[in-house]
């Protein structure tokens, strides 16, 4: 628990702190979508994710942002017949283009749990992730697709988000 505050909290403190000397833009969302554990006979659950993020550096062509994103099981999954669900909690540096139709490229670090019928597995590494979003009057929809592993298992992460 405390490696996952301590990974939330300094890119939320590094992005207040930017926040309060520059331009910056808050990055707030949700999400939800399918989780799918990549092992034969599995059945895929649904997360739900928070995200909060800032754009730190505004370029020409793209934003980079840092991002901090916890996850949850809304449905469970199944694995081997037993229930499985997935707590995650990351944080990511992004990589938006700009314009009305954005791309999203991703790349960070996320600490997982997965629960498998009362068997807890926890693993932490490198998560990756793109997706394309439609920004309209303030709104940012968008489609991602973000991947890590967990006890050498890859789990992809499937979502449509709303953020502002």
């Amino acid at each position: 628990a405390m490696n996952k505050k301590l990974w939330l909290t300094i890119p939320v403190l590094l992005g207040a702190v930017y926040a309060g000397s520059a331009s910056a833009e808050l990055l707030i969302g949700a999400k939800a979508g399918a989780v799918d554990y990549d092992i034969g006979g599995s059945d895929p659950g649904v997360n739900g994710s928070f995200r909060l993020g800032f754009e730190v550096f505004d370029l020409v062509a793209a934003d980079i942002a840092v991002e901090a994103e916890v996850s949850t099981s809304l449905t469970d999954g199944e694995i081997g017949g037993a229930d499985a669900s997935l707590d995650t909690t990351g944080v990511y540096a992004s990589l938006i283009t700009a314009g009305p139709v954005y791309f999203i490229g991703r790349v960070g670090y996320v600490d997982a749990e997965v629960d498998i019928g009362g068997t807890t597995f926890d693993d932490s590494g490198t998560s990756m992730g793109a997706g394309i979003g439609i920004s309209t009057a303030g709104l940012r929809w968008e489609i991602e697709y973000t991947t890590f592993e967990v006890e050498n298992v890859d789990i992809n992460y499937i979502t449509l988000g709303l953020s502002f």
